[in-house]
């Protein structure tokens, strides 16, 4: 077996086990089962909008005139306070 695998099945074990001793109520196996299995597609997720985070941040500061996102934000709300009300 491959060691992907082995920390998959190490991962849902941890996890399932975790589940069905930190639970307060008595949980349901297929609750337990179902956290375990599914763990590993938060984490992907999560390392999923870091990098896109990472990517837009890195995008915008390639630009002429890098700005970064607190600027914008600044930028966005004085224009917002001047009445300009973002062009609407």
């Amino acid at each position: 077996m491959s060691t992907a695998l082995h920390a998959y099945l190490i991962g849902w074990v941890i996890t399932s086990i975790g589940l069905a001793v930190f639970t307060r109520l008595r949980p349901r196996p297929a609750l337990v089962v179902v956290a375990g299995a599914v763990w590993p597609l938060l984490v992907l997720g999560a390392a999923q909008f870091a990098a896109v985070a990472a990517v837009a941040e890195i995008a915008r500061f390639g630009g002429r005139n890098p700005k970064s996102i607190d600027d914008e934000l600044e930028a966005l709300l004085a224009k917002a306070d001047s009445g300009d009300r973002l062009g609407v």
